[in-house]
């Protein structure tokens, strides 16, 4: 994403919290996700096509929804320090780990865990909010 040019200096910590916030939830979800669900209960009932096809739908939402939702499509009131097209991004980045995290809970194996927390950080590192 590029720059907000309507950003001031004082807008800028409030959207890296709020991006900081969700890249550390993606590793609590793992965090749990490792320590709540040791070994696997049994075969998850849904295959795992669906959850491969579920995270990359959600995964090329990330990218797609903000480019979709620019500044201009969206009227916002002056001093808004928050854009709904980043923060749309970053939760369809953070609901992959979340999908993850679903998968161990059904019974799935935690290595798809992993994927789905590294393909989720990786997403909400590339749309790290500019200065």
């Amino acid at each position: 994403m590029e720059r907000d040019p309507k950003a001031t200096p004082t807008q800028m910590p409030v959207r890296r919290l709020v991006w900081v916030a969700m890249l550390l939830a993606v590793a609590m979800y793992g965090v749990v996700g490792f320590l709540a669900f040791r070994e696997p209960v049994g075969s998850s009932p849904v295959p795992g096509w669906v959850w491969f096809a579920a995270g990359v739908v959600l995964g090329a939402g990330a990218f797609w929804v903000p480019r979709v939702l620019d500044d201009k499509a969206v009227a916002r009131p002056a001093g808004q320090a928050l854009r709904m097209d980043e923060i749309l991004g970053w939760a369809l980045a953070e609901s992959l780990a979340i999908l993850g995290l679903v998968q161990v809970i059904l019974g799935g194996p935690r290595s798809t865990l992993v994927g789905f927390l590294v393909a989720s950080a990786v997403i909400l590192i590339l749309q790290k909010p500019r200065d």
